[in-house]
């Protein structure tokens, strides 16, 4: 059954293309048949409608889509789209499903095996209580159950693995919904301070998978002297090993960035 990759994006004051691009171009070359649904916020924007026509992405207008579900305008998108998700999850009874940042992913080949039961999340180079944002979320969504996550390491919302049946993807967007209906009013920083309370509460059923990997990698916090590119693909190098992650989220913390946009502009 072919995956399909979610997504979300708005065109913002400062936002450029080119992570876009980096994330359409190594999708499409790496997993040329996967299904991509973008949900967008900005769906008159001319330029970025060409790019998804180029790469036969479905774009759904994201305002539209949210004033049906009854999803509240004033959400940042960071937190809507996983509202979007669920929504069209329900409506499109698929089977494996990646949801991924878009503007600072790389792709290096095929989607990982994804398990059959519960969802998969990769751990970052970092314990909460030495993130400053992480910290100050999770503290702020959790704050009963912090001290039991803080010297955890950060679960990063940029990728999430899993299938929409059983105990998956559905199950883990259901009790997202559920926390934010409990809040009359949430700040940036909600999605991955639910994803780690959640992680935190039920770990039979999200499968946290370490910094080093080869599923996915988030280089937020890496080391930057472990960053690098070789043959056009990024690797990170560890004590013992060099690794070439399938997908590479937070490239453009790091150095390899100017060349991963080159490689894939075109």
């Amino acid at each position: 059954m072919i995956t399909t990759v979610l997504g979300a994006i708005e065109m913002r004051r400062r936002t450029t293309l080119a992570g876009l691009t980096v994330f359409l171009t190594s999708l499409r070359a790496t997993n040329p048949d996967v299904r991509l649904v973008l949900f967008n916020a900005s769906h008159t924007h001319a330029e970025l409608g060409r790019l998804l026509d180029r790469f036969g992405v479905e774009s759904i207008a994201m305002g539209a889509f949210a004033r049906t579900h009854g999803i509240a305008s004033d959400l940042e998108i960071e937190i809507s789209r996983f509202l979007c998700y669920f929504h069209w999850l329900a409506e499109n009874p698929i089977g494996s499903v990646v949801l991924a940042d878009v503007l600072d992913v790389l792709w290096q080949g095929p989607i990982p095996d994804i398990p059959a039961h519960g969802i998969t999340v990769f751990q970052e180079n970092v314990v909460a209580a030495e993130c400053p944002y992480n910290s100050t979320w999770i503290r702020e969504v959790w704050p009963d159950t912090y001290h039991e996550i803080e010297f955890t390491p950060v679960i990063c919302c940029g990728v999430i693995i899993g299938y929409i049946s059983g105990i998956g993807m559905q199950t883990y967007l259901a009790a997202y919904r559920t926390e934010l209906t409990k809040r009359t009013k949430v700040k940036r920083g909600f999605d991955s301070a639910v994803l780690a309370g959640l992680a935190h509460l039920n770990p039979k059923s999200v499968h946290v998978q370490p910094y080093i990997n080869h599923a996915c990698m988030h280089l937020g916090y890496a080391d930057p002297v472990t960053v690098a590119m070789q043959d056009g693909l990024v690797h990170v190098t560890t004590d013992t090993d060099r690794v070439i992650p399938t997908i590479v989220h937070q490239y453009n913390r790091h150095a390899v960035t100017a060349e991963i946009y080159k490689r894939w502009s075109t």
